[in-house]
């Protein structure tokens, strides 16, 4: 990781992003404690505290960094990573066009992304730390909102369709297989063969299990209202929040959502966007202030 961190600091000259007055949306950042049968969630601190957005964050593997994605001078949407240990933030693309979802990839040798083009085109790239570059993944895929890797050569991804629609793609042939329609924007492996979703069931919208083989869709438990964005933990354990609250839903114990935290001390009211460490000490979220 700490490669990842020299590219960074190479490609922006060690430039920290200066504190300001919070508003709009920021990411916060917390120690917890996750397993089959509880979840705690410490106190979190904001790491961005700036006005402006900042928002989609995601953690390196070893947990060290969160990448996320950062507006600066209002002019379009470029990637930074956050040093946990150091409290800095880093720039690593710096585009004319604006990039959005970023991801590490397993070799941790490129940062996965959506970038919309001058054409107004959203396509799937990758940043490549070892030659400051970015390069197409399938360059003719169109209309990515969002994505998650399922392994190393197949990912899904919500397609801006009418209603959002959800696909599944191997980069070796960048051949297209339909899904699902009525999606949310949270995509999350369960293995390579199960993806958990969120699909909305006549006017309800439910956390599900999609088998990719058998294509079968499996409701598991309604989502909290007004809420749609959600973290898996334990293969099978949900997180997800309302206004300040974060709750967690624990299939096992046959019980509904169960209130983990609550952050409105903090001056949290709006939780969306949550990514957990692989190592499940560590839980990011985005304060969305500047919506309801």
């Amino acid at each position: 990781m700490k490669k990842i961190l020299t590219y960074a600091v190479l490609f922006c000259f060690s430039k920290q992003i200066p504190a300001q007055i919070s508003s709009g949306t920021d990411i916060f950042l917390a120690s917890c404690k996750l397993d089959k049968s509880q979840a705690t969630v410490q106190t979190p601190e904001n790491i961005t505290h700036r006005t402006g957005y900042d928002n989609q964050p995601s953690f390196s593997k070893d947990g060290s960094l969160i990448f996320y994605v950062a507006y600066k001078d209002e002019k379009q949407a470029d990637i930074f990573s956050y040093s946990i240990e150091q409290k800095t933030s880093s720039r690593i693309t710096n585009t004319p066009e604006s990039e959005y979802s970023p991801y590490l990839s397993d070799d941790e040798k490129f940062i996965s992304l959506v970038r919309v083009e001058k054409d107004s085109s959203q396509r799937f790239k990758k940043y490549v730390f070892e030659s400051f570059s970015s390069e197409s993944i399938c360059n003719e895929l169109d209309s990515i909102g969002y994505y998650h890797w399922i392994n190393e050569n197949n990912f899904a991804f919500f397609k801006i369709t009418e209603p959002p629609s959800l696909w599944q793609v191997n980069i070796k042939n960048c051949q297209e297989k339909f899904l699902a329609n009525n999606i949310g924007r949270t995509i999350r492996p369960k293995n390579n063969n199960e993806l958990y979703i969120t699909q909305l069931i006549d006017t309800v919208r439910w956390i599900c299990n999609l088998n990719l083989k058998s294509g079968k869709i499996l409701p598991l438990i309604t989502c909290l209202p007004g809420s749609e964005d959600f973290a898996v933990f334990d293969s099978q354990n949900f997180i997800q929040a309302k206004g300040a609250k974060l709750f967690a839903y624990f299939p096992a114990k046959g019980t509904n959502w169960i209130e983990i935290a609550d952050f409105e001390k903090q001056g949290i009211d709006n939780i969306k966007r949550i990514a957990l460490s692989k190592d499940l000490s560590k839980i990011a979220f985005v304060n969305d202030s500047s919506k309801p």
